[in-house]
């Protein structure tokens, strides 16, 4: 049984890269400059774009900037919101805010199959 479970854990992985490389090549070849559509119509000085274009890698190849996001994830930098808050930090707030009353949540939403997947008593 361990055995099954890592075969299946070891085909997962490039599964998952060939999956995450495929949804990022996408985004790539989308038209547009990402950093013109956030200014929105304001306008940007040249010198202000290519230090962004700089700060978030977008003035290198496509390969590269995959190869620094799988970094990233696996280090667990998942970057900063637009207000400069971390988003790692935030995630590990919610988690840590939620397991409490998601776990009994969880277990008589299972243990009630008529119930629609929530347990009506939760609010949920």
């Amino acid at each position: 049984m361990i055995r099954f479970a890592l075969r299946r854990i070891l085909a997962a992985i490039p599964i998952g890269l060939l999956v995450t490389l495929g949804v990022f090549a996408l985004v790539f070849a989308m038209p547009g400059d990402p950093l013109r559509e956030l200014a929105g119509d304001k306008p940007v000085p040249p010198s202000v774009l290519a230090a962004e274009r700089a700060q978030f890698h977008l003035d290198r190849p496509l390969l590269v900037q995959y190869g620094l996001y799988l970094k990233d994830i696996v280090t667990g930098h998942f970057g900063e919101t637009f207000d400069g808050r971390d988003i790692g930090e935030q995630l590990r707030l919610r988690r840590c805010w939620r397991t409490p009353s998601s776990s009994p949540r969880a277990c008589c939403s299972a243990a009630m199959p008529g119930s629609g997947g929530t347990a009506p008593w939760t609010g949920c």
